[in-house]
């Protein structure tokens, strides 16, 4: 839900000859709702894995609402923030089906997006579609167990036990594994696409984003983990789905190649 005012400051614009501010009839004042997810016990990643995980996305141009980093004067106000839908007309948990059909570039972007970050909770309530039978506009949220997942102290040893896996469930190994996208792929050419964007991602961004959360998310030994992580991902992911190409049954087996 969004609140639009007028912009007022005298400090703000200059004056013009009529005696208002210069773009000030183009400038507005926004109020919005944002939801706020902080670190507790039973998360104590919450705030490392949200954050790398938007940043990525956004960089990849998969949607995702607004988000930020914030807190009062004490560091334990640290939240997560990003746009609320409640109040407003709140989206629609997504139909796998609708979703593919619509966007299916976009909805294969998703699946390797998740499969870069080792997220193992895509299912339809954190997909959000404007209509879900035929949508025209939906978005990514709550990425809260991807990477470090959600267990104190284990998130090293959660990012060295998905390296070499989809990680995109919770299984045992990869056979055990299920994303509600995973199984509708059917064109190799946009897994090749959105393969290429995420080779591109440049190194510089990995180290930034992750840095962003050192000493307030994450110990610097867990920077550097994830950080090395995220980097064998990008630089390793076509031969994860091309070890994995059981998993894409819609996709023809000699579609794929063991190096692209």
């Amino acid at each position: 839900m969004l609140q639009i005012f007028r912009y007022r400051s005298r400090r703000r614009f200059e004056t013009d000859r009529r005696g208002g501010g210069v773009n000030s009839d183009h400038t507005f004042s926004v109020k919005t709702a944002a939801v706020g997810k902080s670190q507790w016990a039973e998360s104590p990643y919450l705030l490392a894995n949200e954050w790398i995980a938007a940043n990525i996305a956004q960089f990849l141009r998969l949607p995702v609402p607004p988000f930020a980093l914030v807190q009062k004067r004490s560091p334990k106000s640290r939240m997560y923030i990003s746009y609320d839908y409640e109040g407003d007309t709140t989206p629609d948990d997504v139909k796998p089906q609708p979703l593919y059909d619509n966007f299916p570039s976009a909805a294969t972007g998703i699946v390797l997006f998740d499969i870069l970050i080792a997220n193992c909770d895509r299912h339809g309530g954190n997909l959000k579609v404007d209509k879900p039978n035929n949508p025209s506009a939906f978005y990514l949220i709550d990425h809260e167990r991807a990477l470090f997942y959600i267990y104190k102290g284990e998130g090293e040893k959660r990012l060295k036990s998905r390296i070499d896996r989809l990680g995109v469930t919770d299984g045992a190994d990869s056979s055990d594994e299920w994303h509600c996208l995973v199984e509708l792929l059917n064109d190799i050419n946009f897994v090749q696409e959105w393969y290429c964007r995420v080779r591109d991602i440049p190194e510089w961004f990995i180290r930034e984003v992750c840095n962003e959360v050192r000493r307030i998310s994450i110990r610097k030994s867990e920077c550097k983990a994830v950080c090395d992580f995220l980097k064998y991902r990008r630089d390793n992911l076509w031969q994860l789905l091309y070890s994995h190409r059981d998993r894409f049954p819609l996709i023809p087996k000699d579609a794929w190649t063991p190096l692209y």
